[in-house]
């Protein structure tokens, strides 16, 4: 019996002596739910630097993006840009190509509907569709037109058999897209200039009262000279010898302001620029080949005609 007993004190006592830790659920809980707070406002703090940041520093290696399908991905410029390329088809081809700028502000690439959605029409006319992917947010203001001219180069090099054997090239972009294509139009000189320019409710200006805030900023920054606002706002670059030009926007843009087209119409009709303005009722921004978009049928419709009388007037010229 005393063993029994023995036995049953030395139970109590490995029972009493195992360690317990005593918690508290509504401390918990509370320290919990401080601990959330305290993440979350460090977060929007962190959301608020960066947003104040000069946003070319978000990314200081650039941020490229591909989306979609492609006949072939090249690199065209050591800072990243990249072209896709759709080469027209051997038995309808007009040797020329067209490359597509897709719009976002210079902070990143939009869909396909301002890419390769475009590229069965530009095919359909004997065109290769080259789609570039520019570098966003660009490190310098001059890096996407050098990507631009790298694309166009390479495209114009006949060893690398795109059916670009005229060397005669056109620039189609959207939004932010159409400010790069109007940059290759009004900068790009002699030879390598653009054949034509093809503007989607494009910016133009960088000037504050009318541009759109984030292409403005990601292009030249937050504090930039009045020299570089000069230098990017296209509608001052114009010359006589600026390629012809289509210009296609709706009245009730919201995000771009119509203004932008405007201004850019007007500079180059008064250096005598043929400029063909498609002036939209209604469709806000951004509709590119959007096929459910009300006009969608006048606006494929009316850049067909425009370049199928493209493609006479640079026929006579080569010819």
């Amino acid at each position: 019996m005393a063993d029994i007993e023995n036995n049953n004190d030395d139970a109590k006592n490995s029972t009493t002596n195992k360690p317990f830790i005593k918690i508290n659920r509504k401390k918990f809980i509370y320290f919990v739910l401080i601990l959330f707070v305290i993440c979350l406002i460090s977060g929007i703090i962190v959301a608020i630097v960066l947003e104040k940041a000069d946003p070319r520093e978000k990314y200081p290696n650039g941020r490229p993006v591909f989306p979609g399908k492609e006949d072939a991905m090249v690199q065209i410029h050591p800072l990243g840009g990249k072209i896709k390329i759709f080469k027209s088809d051997d038995k309808n081809k007009n040797n020329r190509a067209i490359i597509l700028m897709p719009g976002g502000g210079y902070g990143n690439i939009s869909g396909n509907w301002e890419g390769i959605d475009w590229v069965p029409l530009l095919k359909s006319l004997g065109y290769t569709a080259a789609v570039l992917h520019y570098t966003v947010p660009p490190k310098t203001p001059d890096d996407p037109l050098n990507e631009v001219i790298g694309a166009m180069r390479y495209l114009r090099n006949t060893t690398n058999g795109w059916n670009v054997e005229s060397g005669l090239i056109g620039v189609m972009g959207f939004s932010a897209g159409g400010h790069l294509a109007s940059t290759a139009a009004t900068h790009i000189k002699d030879d390598e200039r653009p054949a034509f320019q093809i503007l989607y409710y494009p910016v133009i200006t960088m000037d504050k009262s009318i541009t759109h805030k984030e292409t403005r900023e990601h292009l030249i920054g937050l504090n930039p000279s009045q020299e570089l606002i000069d230098l990017y706002s296209n509608e001052k670059q114009v010359t006589a010898e600026t390629p012809p030009a289509y210009v296609c926007w709706p009245d009730d843009d919201r995000i771009v302001s119509p203004t932008n087209s405007v201004i850019y119409v007007e500079a180059l009709k008064s250096k005598g620029v043929p400029v063909h303005v498609k002036n939209l009722k209604s469709g806000g921004h951004a509709f590119g080949f959007n096929v459910d978009y009300k006009y969608h049928n006048e606006v494929v419709k009316d850049i067909t005609e425009w370049l199928q009388d493209m493609d006479k007037v640079l026929t006579e010229k080569t010819s």
